[in-house]
């Protein structure tokens, strides 16, 4: 097992000479999913990773905070299916009043048809020819979620750990962002033999490098109920595409325009010292290849509780988030 340190970096609204204190830990299982389609098949092929969860500890000084990870074992389904997927995840998040900043880098590998018998009969998911061992993903990405309303949403009190917000409302809210993202297969391709003949694009596919500037505008509500909460985003867009495509026997480049989304849910209990939520953040990238298409399906699911300690002072602290401002 493997782990890391990270910083998230979190805005602040103004400096005060005391700020809230709030630890935390968390259990994440995070995934990047593959589908791919095109327009003469009307099913899909979708390969997953063999997931392993992560457990997170968590602290904030006001808006200023860290997380150290540490990778967990993999889960049941690496019992049943014979492969071993490695990944790393890392994002560092900034909260502000109207904005919220957000980084990431991803990368996996180990790949296996999730639907196998879907598209034929006679193969499972744990068939060797189900089996990706090779396939490697990684998605590198900066976004930034404005929300312009945000006195009746607040991002930070349903996905952070310090803020308590107790008034239900909504807002209309904005993305930007631009991403690289890499897919590669070396020697198996991008569709199991098994596939019908609409999939032979695929299979002559070795690898997809994309560029994307992203747009997409949606809406972020928040439902109170004593301390109780349920918080749910939602985006839609459009991303414009550098693409660099290469097969087995050519390699070629295109422009493209693709679909974007995201969608967010977060629930649970936000007291004025506890908070316990489960909470769900799923983006979704497509990249257009002529008639065929590929989507990437990052999702991140986890269990998290929070305790705030307290309002304390550290002069450097402040000075730090100053800095941020």
């Amino acid at each position: 097992m493997k782990s890391f340190l990270f910083l998230f970096l979190l805005l602040p609204h103004c400096l005060v000479a005391k700020e809230q204190v709030s630890l935390g830990v968390g259990v994440f299982t995070p995934s990047l999913a593959i589908d791919v389609s095109n327009s003469t098949s009307s099913k899909d092929i979708q390969l997953s990773p063999n997931n392993s969860s992560a457990t997170k500890f968590i602290g904030s000084y006001g808006r200023l905070g860290f997380s150290l990870s540490q990778k967990n074992p993999q889960n049941i389904d690496s019992l049943r299916v014979p492969l071993k997927s490695s990944y790393e995840d890392l994002q560092i998040s900034f909260f502000g009043k109207k904005r919220h900043f957000v980084f990431y880098y991803q990368e996996y590998k180990g790949y296996y048809v999730s639907n196998a018998e879907s598209i034929s009969p006679s193969y499972t998911d744990i068939s060797n020819e189900s089996l990706f061992k090779d396939m490697e993903t990684r998605s590198l990405g900066f976004s930034v979620i404005s929300v312009n309303e945000p006195e009746k949403l607040q991002m930070e009190s349903s996905f952070g750990i310090s803020k308590e917000h107790k008034n239900p409302g909504g807002s209309w809210l904005w993305l930007t962002g631009v991403s690289l993202n890499n897919v590669k297969s070396p020697t198996s391709g991008f569709a199991p033999s098994y596939a019908d003949s609409n999939f032979d694009s695929f299979k002559n596919l070795r690898s997809v490098e994309s560029l994307s500037a992203a747009l997409s505008g949606g809406y972020g509500y928040t439902y109170f109920y004593d301390s109780f909460f349920a918080s749910i985003v939602v985006t839609l867009g459009l991303a414009g595409q550098k693409n660099w495509i290469k097969r087995v026997t050519k390699t070629e480049s295109s422009l493209k325009i693709a679909s974007t989304s995201m969608a967010g849910i977060s629930f649970g209990y936000n007291g004025s010292k506890h908070k316990l939520n489960l909470q769900l953040l799923a983006i979704t990238q497509q990249m257009n290849l002529v008639d065929d298409r590929i989507s990437n399906t990052t999702m991140n699911t986890g269990l998290v509780y929070s305790y705030k300690i307290g309002q304390y002072e550290v002069p450097w602290l402040n000075k730090v988030s100053a800095y941020f401002e």
